[in-house]
């Protein structure tokens, strides 16, 4: 009787914390769904909101399989399948993380020949706040080093009055920068295409650059450092400006995905 009364104690307990952790997951879902209103709330033109709707949905999803014993259910080897798939991707993440955080505080020595702003959201007051941290952080280094040249980046969005590359040359131009030494290109969509666009007008007019800088947020240093490389051939260093930290989560949510498409476009073309 005593082992028994042990056995049910011990499956009511079990079954108590099951309860526990499916109402975490459940506040959790809820929270990413907040965060993801919040994210598009900012009307940047972006689609980053969704990944918080995505990742709602699996912890809904957890919470359900946790309920009723549905996940033992499910045929083992579906099941074994689904963790190891699982367990991957999480590996691949924390390992994307961890190479993003490497260039965290990443700042350029002295000296660099020309550095690539990377451009961002326009308003029409405007640079967003990221972009202005991005230009700050250019005008700041541009300050410190004289014969430094800058090539700032970007086309103009559906949602934006102006180009990311026209309106950011303006900007520092404003702050003092002689306009001589502020190029801009205003054709580029993404990451890859500001960097290739601005290796265009480096070779073109700076052929005897030899190190350059990428001037990103801090999240971003990683990836822009890694397509330079790959398609400059040039000494390349990033300039790490700071990010909006209450958005930090869902940049650092999206950053492995690019770093991921970008790592294909590498080793596939």
């Amino acid at each position: 009787m005593a082992r028994q009364n042990y056995f049910y104690r011990g499956l009511f307990v079990k079954k108590y914390i099951v309860l526990i952790i499916r109402i975490i997951l459940a506040v959790l879902a809820a929270g990413c769904v907040y965060y993801s209103y919040a994210v598009y709330s900012l009307r940047t033109g972006t689609i980053s909101y969704l990944l918080w709707i995505g990742v709602a949905v699996f912890l809904l999803l957890v919470t359900f399989l946790m309920g009723k014993e549905r996940w033992s259910k499910i045929p083992l080897w579906f099941r074994k399948i689904a963790v190891a798939v699982l367990l991957a991707c999480i590996s691949l993440f924390l390992f994307t993380e961890l190479l993003i955080l490497s260039k965290f505080g990443a700042r350029a020595k002295p000296g660099a020949d020309c550095i690539i702003v990377l451009g961002a959201q326009m308003f029409e007051g405007g640079p967003g706040t990221l972009y202005k941290q991005r230009l700050d952080s250019a005008y700041d280094y541009l300050m410190a080093n004289p014969d430094t040249v800058c090539i700032v980046t970007g086309a103009q969005g559906s949602n934006e009055p102006i180009s990311e590359g026209r309106g950011g040359c303006e900007y520092l131009i404003k702050r003092g920068i002689d306009s001589s030494r502020v190029w801009y290109e205003e054709d580029s969509f993404n990451t890859r295409e500001n960097i290739e666009n601005a290796y265009k007008i480096i070779k073109e007019n700076f052929p005897e650059t030899e190190r350059i800088a990428i001037v990103t947020n801090n999240f971003h240093v990683f990836r822009g450092m890694f397509l330079a490389k790959k398609i400059t051939g040039l000494s390349v260093e990033g300039i790490a400006a700071p990010a909006v930290a209450k958005f930090l989560p869902t940049n650092m949510l999206r950053e492995p995905l690019g770093i991921i498409k970008d790592a294909f476009f590498v080793v596939f073309e």
